[in-house]
């Protein structure tokens, strides 16, 4: 207090009476500022939550969680430590059958992910969830009891050897994010979103809580984990709250899986669960997984080069454009003062009216390449200044990549022409030369796309086509090599097998030698071969048997 006065009083003598007026009434204002309080009555948006701070929010939370899932309460429970765990497993081996779910620190990147928890369900106990790395909010400390990692690669590994069928909802998801980060790799015994597409090819959504309400609860109110703990990071839950929903997947990922198999058991479909389900799909799962997992190599230097020559030709293409632009500008400026070009339609929404704009005022002034890369304005100048004929009577307006190279030809129009040119250089860099470097994943410099192997959605028809996405890689332009020379094959490393003096190795490999690095099919006996101890081997003898070459070496 004695401070506050003292600043007061220095305040008094080096400023003027009217600003410590200014200074009071907002010092008044703060002060009778009403505190913002939390009504737990209300229904907060994510966005509205994240206002509030950390403790607020995540009472909200428990609050919001507990009154939606309190039908699980009595369904779920909580595992602390291995040993819980370990217990939980015995009753998984001796009934043969668990399905499992698995919840990572907010994110589907499965490289870098950290587990946060891991749900099991098997018959005859509750669905149970097992906190690996929840943390306290306040210093992010992890808090004691849990799994570690190290915990569930043995337990798992404890259900693989005995054989236990696992059941999973996006199983190729759960395989990858349990690979790296427990370093265990579980099989797919049954995968219900796989299941639901091949059951339904129509279906709206194949994800776990839409399937549960469609064919299991269908009384459910919807709910995600995004409504649910949007606000909070998965690691701050409390473990008792959040096992409300994420161990309740793993029961009903096993209902499902139950309600599946009575439906592919029906007559006529015998061909669809065995042949289809049972002996493709699921099969392929597991290799879409490693596929996904492995990613695909991207020649960075070589994408660096190229786009600085595809950015050139792009500003090559501008400074042409707004050359034909410039030679056009009397014609656009003599309609810019024409009736047709400043009418200003009248337009009425319920009984509000109100004036559209003008033509004139929708087209930029001056016009730039950056102009022509609005429909609008594009096809005012073409159809309106340029009077070009309409070439498609179901949209006579169109300013589409089929359009513009038929317009350019009929009217022999050297702005079209180059046009056409810059917006196919202009998709390449946006679609490819800048898009995939940001999309390198962190961990390996590779690209790691989706592949959804049953699923592809076509003008409106879900097809099975096996498709790509987050980057859609089946889009490569085939007539463009320089594009398709971003992507290279992986690095790797060939161990030579020895034995008894005989290196076996496959043709399509080299090896050092004296005169330096050789195809197996051009060495002969006599060269002498660089060992991966750094010493010398004379080559004695060759042979061939299928793809391998067989030398027999004496070391000097």
């Amino acid at each position: 207090m004695q401070i506050d006065k003292q600043l007061e009083s220095l305040l008094s003598q080096l400023q003027p009476k009217s600003e410590l007026e200014m200074v009071a009434k907002i010092k008044s204002k703060l002060n009778n500022k009403k505190k913002v309080v939390m009504d737990f009555t209300k229904e907060l948006s994510t966005e509205k939550l994240l206002k509030f701070p950390m403790q607020e929010r995540l009472a909200y939370i428990n609050r919001k969680a507990k009154r939606i899932l309190r039908r699980y309460v009595d369904k779920v429970e909580v595992g602390w430590g291995k040993e819980s765990l370990h217990k939980y497993v015995d009753d998984a081996i001796k009934n043969g059958i668990i399905a499992l779910d698995t919840e990572t620190n907010d994110t589907t990147d499965y490289l870098n992910c950290k587990l946060v928890g891991l749900c099991l369900y098997t018959k005859g106990r509750k669905a149970a969830y097992f906190p690996v790395n929840h943390t306290n909010w306040e210093n992010d400390e992890r808090i004691p009891n849990q799994c570690t990692e190290e915990d569930v690669r043995e337990e798992v590994q404890r259900l693989i050897d005995a054989g236990v069928k696992f059941v999973l909802q996006n199983g190729k998801f759960d395989r990858q994010v349990l690979q790296c980060t427990c370093d265990v790799i579980i099989p797919i015994h049954w995968d219900t979103m796989i299941a639901a597409r091949l059951l339904d090819e129509n279906i709206i959504s194949a994800g776990l809580k839409a399937l549960i309400r469609q064919y299991i609860e269908q009384t459910q109110d919807p709910y995600s984990i995004e409504s649910l703990f949007g606000a909070v990071k998965n690691e701050y839950l409390d473990p008792y709250v959040f096992a409300l929903y994420a161990a309740v997947d793993a029961l009903d990922t096993l209902l499902l899986k139950d309600f599946q198999e009575k439906w592919f058991n029906e007559k006529g479909l015998e061909r669809l669960y065995h042949s289809l389900y049972l002996e493709t799909e699921l099969p392929v799962t597991p290799i879409t997984a490693d596929i996904e997992l492995r990613g695909i190599a991207y020649d960075k230097p070589y994408s660096d080069r190229l786009a600085k020559k595809y950015h050139k030709l792009l500003e090559d293409y501008n400074i042409k454009l707004q050359e034909e632009l410039d030679k056009l500008q009397p014609k656009v400026d003599a309609w810019r003062k024409s009736d047709i070009a400043n009418y200003k339609p009248k337009t009425t929404k319920g009984k509000k009216q109100s004036t559209a704009k003008s033509l004139a005022e929708k087209l930029d002034n001056p016009l730039t390449p950056d102009s022509l890369g609005s429909s609008t304005q594009l096809a005012i100048l073409l159809y309106d200044i340029l009077g070009m004929d309409a070439v498609d009577e179901d949209n006579p307006r169109s300013t589409d990549k089929e359009t513009l190279p038929i317009l350019a030809k009929k009217y022999n129009s050297e702005l079209l022409k180059v046009l056409s040119e810059r917006n196919k250089v202009n998709t390449l860099v946006r679609d490819f030369i800048d898009k995939l470097p940001t999309l390198l994943n962190p961990k390996d410099g590779k690209i790691h796309c989706h592949f959804n192997q049953i699923g592809s959605e076509e003008k409106g028809i879900v097809t099975g086509r096996f498709s790509s996405t987050d980057p859609n890689l089946q889009q490569i332009p085939s007539h463009n090599k320089e594009i398709r020379l971003l992507f290279k094959g992986s690095e790797y490393e060939y161990h030579n097998e020895v034995n008894d003096n005989l290196l076996e190795i496959e043709e399509v490999n080299e090896l050092e030698t004296t005169n330096g690095w050789k195809f197996c099919k051009d060495i002969n006996v006599g060269d002498y071969i660089i060992t991966e101890e750094d010493t010398k081997a004379l080559v004695s003898s060759i042979s061939k048997v299928g793809t391998k070459y067989i030398f027999k070496l004496e070391e000097k």
